[in-house]
């Protein structure tokens, strides 16, 4: 992990990194144990309605990126959702799969 070296060099502090599920961090924000937690917003939005935390701010965001031939024979180009898009690739057997074509190795 690269953020926590580069961000306690700039900014002179200990960064402890503690990957853990969902449950664990809600109580321990309950306690106050830490000043800053990285989480979901399902996991976050109690908790802040709750009074356990301030400055809610978004930092990630999940982008799907579809490939495809210009013929767009599943004619994906157009749909406003990867869900939408996946629908149509299916629906049309349009799914290629470089890995799926190759030959095995002998």
């Amino acid at each position: 992990m690269l953020l926590p070296p580069s961000f306690e060099r700039q900014n002179q502090c200990r960064v402890d990194v503690i990957a853990v599920g969902t449950a664990l961090p809600s109580n321990w924000a309950k306690l106050a144990t830490w000043t800053w937690s990285l989480c979901t917003p399902a996991s976050s939005g109690p908790l802040m309605a709750a009074g356990f935390g301030v400055n809610r701010r978004d930092v990630m965001y999940n982008d799907f990126v579809i490939l495809g031939p210009a013929a767009d024979p599943a004619k994906v180009h157009g749909a406003t959702t990867a869900v939408e898009a996946m629908r149509r690739i299916a629906t049309a057997q349009a799914l290629s799969s470089r890995a799926a074509t190759r030959a095995a190795p002998t």
